[in-house]
């Protein structure tokens, strides 16, 4: 799946600004709220991809529909997914943001600086629930505007199908003829003048 350069810089923007945050920025309801939001949007996922897998059915429909019906609801199912494996890694990112740490700070050899390890992985954890949740919200996008697509090769399916049911229960000339019998003489030319034929 290939994101467009608007929605990489943004998930950039968002982890750096989420990086740079102050450390347990995602505890208490702020947490809570993205937690909350990103259960919904992964519960939502997995019905949606049965109930686009049982929309590809066979019956009356023509190859050119079922392959473009496949292509389309193969695109929504992938980013579905992708949007599930981005809110896997949000939530992963919160659980390290939500754990103890104990301080750990190493040495830069060949300096007076010291890196404090636990500040690290918070702020990447951090980064990373931002960054990921930024993905996942830019993607969403696209799940409608497959649906719309996909609904319209359905309908253009279904009208077919049923144009096609309507040319094959259509009575024939033939059998038109036999059921309203033409009288004798009918159309038949007449002198107005005479009368006669």
């Amino acid at each position: 799946m290939h994101f467009r350069l608007s929605h990489k810089l943004s998930a950039i923007a968002v982890a750096v600004a989420f990086t740079c945050a102050p450390i347990g920025f995602f505890g208490g309801d702020t947490g809570r709220i993205l937690v909350t939001f990103l259960g919904l949007m992964s519960a939502s996922i997995l019905p949606t991809v049965s109930l686009l897998v049982g929309a590809m059915g066979a019956n009356g429909r023509s190859v050119k529909g079922i392959n473009d019906l496949h292509t389309e609801i193969g695109d929504t199912i992938a980013v579905l997914w992708a949007i599930f494996g981005l809110v896997v890694l949000s939530v992963l990112g919160l659980l390290v943001n939500s754990l103890v740490i104990p301080p750990l700070e190493l040495h830069i050899p060949g300096s007076a600086y010291f890196v404090s390890v636990d500040s690290l992985l918070y702020r990447l954890s951090q980064g990373i629930t931002g960054g990921a949740a930024m993905l996942a919200l830019t993607r969403i996008g696209h799940v409608p505007t497959s649906f719309r697509r996909a609904l319209e090769i359905r309908h253009q399916i279904a009208v077919d199908e049923a144009r096609r049911r309507i040319d094959d229960s259509a009575p024939t000339t033939d059998k038109l003829q036999a059921i309203f019998p033409k009288a004798t003489g009918f159309g038949a030319r007449k002198d107005i003048a005479t009368g006669k034929q």
